[in-house]
């Protein structure tokens, strides 16, 4: 559903603004030609998961990521390693193997799978319903940012690129008496999209409120997993 809902919403915008603005003369050739619409149809929410899977890499490459350096507690958590000054004499060398973005970010999934297991009874124990409500507040986020923001971006600018080709073959009749119909759709996607995108950055401040408790009460697992891949075990 990630990439296929994305994928169907953007063709679904497409078709709408593109059956808005054809030709009479198209028009009449779909309607003798009924099979061609169900077919045409067919394919492209048969290519939805494909044009999803795009729009979410873009959303997650040039949007998601961007954010993620900026606000995200956990990261400059594992980049300060306060906890660790004052004891641990390997300090500055965990830290510099944790400059990278990328290497704090995918040790910050190394810890939420890692658990220490002690003998103690009054060891915390971090549920794994917790992980589950971290993802389920993440993915709240992507959907929204990506159905609300980038859907309605693509499908615009494919359509707006695609008007000179269709009006060169006479596919569409872009008139003024379309017009109307047209701008009101383009409202209709906008309010829409208005909707999907209410709140839901608070959806990912909350989602990093959360991973940053997880991450602090994991400060034994932290400093267990930094020894054993920085430090050269002890020969004996």
């Amino acid at each position: 559903m990630r990439y296929y809902l994305p994928g169907s919403l953007f063709f679904t915008y497409l078709l709408i603004l593109i059956i808005l603005n054809l030709s009479p003369m198209t028009i009449e050739s779909l309607q003798k030609n009924s099979g061609q619409i169900v077919a045409i149809i067919s394919g492209l929410f048969g290519a939805s998961p494909i044009a999803g899977y795009i729009i979410y890499s873009v959303f997650n490459e040039y949007d998601y990521e961007c954010l993620a350096k900026k606000n995200r507690p956990a990261l400059e958590y594992i980049k300060e390693l306060d906890f660790i000054k004052n004891n641990e004499r390997n300090y500055t060398h965990f830290r510099d193997q944790l400059r990278c973005f990328l290497q704090k970010k995918e040790f910050l999934d190394l810890i939420y799978h890692t658990t220490l297991i002690k003998g103690d009874k009054e060891n915390l124990k971090i549920g794994p319903e917790v992980l589950q409500t971290l993802k389920n507040h993440l993915s709240n986020f992507a959907a929204r940012r990506v159905l609300g923001f980038w859907v309605p971006f693509f499908s615009f600018v494919f359509f707006l690129f695609f008007i000179p080709t269709a009006m060169s073959l006479g596919i569409f009749d872009v008139s003024f008496t379309r017009l109307p119909y047209t701008i009101g759709m383009f409202l209709v996607i906008f309010i829409i999209s208005v909707v999907l995108l209410l709140g839901h950055k608070r959806v990912l401040y909350e989602a990093y409120i959360l991973e940053g408790y997880m991450i602090r009460a994991k400060r034994e697992e932290i400093e267990e997993l930094l020894r054993r891949l920085f430090l050269k075990p002890n020969k004996h």
